[in-house]
């Protein structure tokens, strides 16, 4: 089925998916960003750090770096050009300072922008006075920045959702923290999104049947009353959802894929049947490990005769 990563990275890169990824969880719903007006930009973030020592000594340098999965530039707020730096982090498993490496992404975002604008001004010679020293005039300006950390995990996120969180108790903490940088974690657990109202196209679609993960016979009843909303999947969101739902997609099924879609709701019906199949077949091995004979077993769970002899020549 392909890397993991990769199948998660190529469904959110797509500009329609990422755009409704902010529209949902930034916006509430609201359209505000629209595919065509997302641009590709560098995610590697790195800072160089300068330690001058005294007495003639040369400077030692430390560099941080860091790399985002997915990052966008955006035109928000139409005439006002604005452009806001979008990033996307996938995580699997879950991660107890994951609150500390989105702030540390963010915080390197606006170190870099700043460089940018120090570099050119050092370039234009436009500086002066009490601007010179920090390369950075009053009216210049930094791109917000936010970070979407898309937690793709079956296990409940416990991590901290704030840097608040990773502080030890303290009685006074409560009297700081309004001096402190709040920092909150921006979370999408996808097995458990409560409001899927406020996604749309795709990602609505995968938030929606996800809530059905454990219980199969309700998500069949789902995917009966919505059969045409999932009969042809792209193939980035039907690989999505297998992935997602621990599905192994037949020869045919790739081959669907590549002829332009998949019938969602016949590969997972396809995948029930499976299981059923698998969950018989322990049945019949564990009544003819207690010594019952095919022909008992056959009569018992009104399997034919035939499929008995085959199941027990596997033992």
């Amino acid at each position: 089925m392909g890397n993991k990563e990769t199948i998660i990275i190529d469904y959110l890169s797509q500009p329609e998916v990422f755009a409704e990824l902010f529209n949902g969880y930034v916006f509430g719903g609201k359209q505000v960003i629209q595919p065509e007006d997302l641009h590709e930009t560098d995610g590697r973030l790195r800072f160089l750090l300068t330690d001058i020592e005294s007495k003639g000594k040369k400077s030692t340098y430390e560099v941080i770096k860091r790399e985002r999965d997915i990052v966008r530039e955006v035109i928000v707020g139409g005439r006002t050009a604005r452009l806001a730096v979008f990033g996307v982090e996938h995580q699997s498993e879950i991660d107890y300072s994951m609150v500390l490496r989105t702030l540390t992404y963010d915080t390197l975002e606006y170190l870099k922008q700043a460089k940018a604008i120090e570099r050119e001004h050092r370039r234009k010679r436009d500086v002066k006075g009490r601007e010179f020293l920090s390369g950075f005039k009053k009216e210049d300006e930094l791109l917000p920045t936010i970070t979407i950390v898309f937690y793709t995990g079956k296990e409940r996120w416990d991590a901290t959702r704030d840097l608040k969180g990773l502080f030890g108790a303290s009685p006074y903490l409560e009297e700081m923290l309004p001096f402190m940088v709040a920092a909150p974690l921006n979370l999408i657990s996808v097995y458990d999104v409560e409001d899927t109202t406020k996604y749309h196209g795709s990602l609505k679609k995968v938030f929606d049947l996800l809530r059905y993960t454990e219980d199969k016979d309700a998500m069949s009843e789902y995917l009966d009353s919505h059969a045409e909303a999932y009969s042809r999947l792209d193939e980035a969101t039907a690989r999505m959802v297998a992935f997602l739902l621990n599905l192994d997609l037949s020869d045919e099924e790739e081959m669907q894929l590549k002829e332009g879609g998949l019938d969602m709701c016949k590969a997972l019906e396809d995948m029930k049947k499976e299981a059923e199949e698998k969950g018989k077949i322990e049945i019949i091995l564990s009544m003819l490990g207690k010594g019952m004979s095919c022909e008992e077993v056959s009569s018992l769970t009104d399997v034919p005769l035939e499929r008995v002899t085959q199941i027990a020549a596997m033992e």
